[in-house]
């Protein structure tokens, strides 16, 4: 088994990585859950142990071995605690979507379906500009719905 350093990933300094295998080792230790990859960054191999919510992300891209993302650790203070949030992007350029929740509008002819999506989108949007986790379905339900009531104003 190769024997990889571990990466440690510094307070909003980007850090593009590139998957070596297609699934992280999942597994469950004393702290909880863990994920680890095995990544290339910079020419180095490195194991990397994804917070739950980079590998939340990381997996809603659908990233297979081979394609890279860019990680943003950041930090925000409550109080005396620290809080850390992540920004993962895709920096494959086979890869356009930022998530597999998006989806293809080329065979969408209802005018419906075309108001479905724009929801899921801005519900997108949302969460990447609050910068934590929410339930976009929800949301995106919630935007379908205020829009096809009132079509006039939105």
């Amino acid at each position: 088994m190769t024997q990889r350093s571990k990466l440690e990933l510094q307070i909003n300094e980007p850090k593009t990585i590139e998957l070596l295998y297609d699934e992280p080792v999942i597994g469950e230790s004393k702290y909880g859950n863990y994920y680890l990859y095995a990544v290339k960054s910079e020419n180095n191999e490195f194991s990397f142990f994804a917070p739950e919510e980079v590998h939340k992300s990381l997996s809603e891209l659908s990233l297979q071995k081979g394609d890279s993302a860019t990680i943003i650790k950041k930090a925000t203070q409550n109080g005396s605690r620290i809080n850390f949030s992540y920004e993962v992007k895709s920096a494959s350029p086979r890869s356009t979507s930022q998530s597999k929740t998006e989806i293809d509008e080329t065979n969408v002819s209802d005018g419906l379906q075309k108001i479905m999506l724009q929801s899921y989108r801005d519900a997108q949007s949302i969460q990447r500009m609050l910068e934590f986790e929410i339930e976009i379905t929800k949301i995106a339900i919630t935007l379908f719905i205020t829009r096809v009531k009132n079509p006039t104003k939105y």
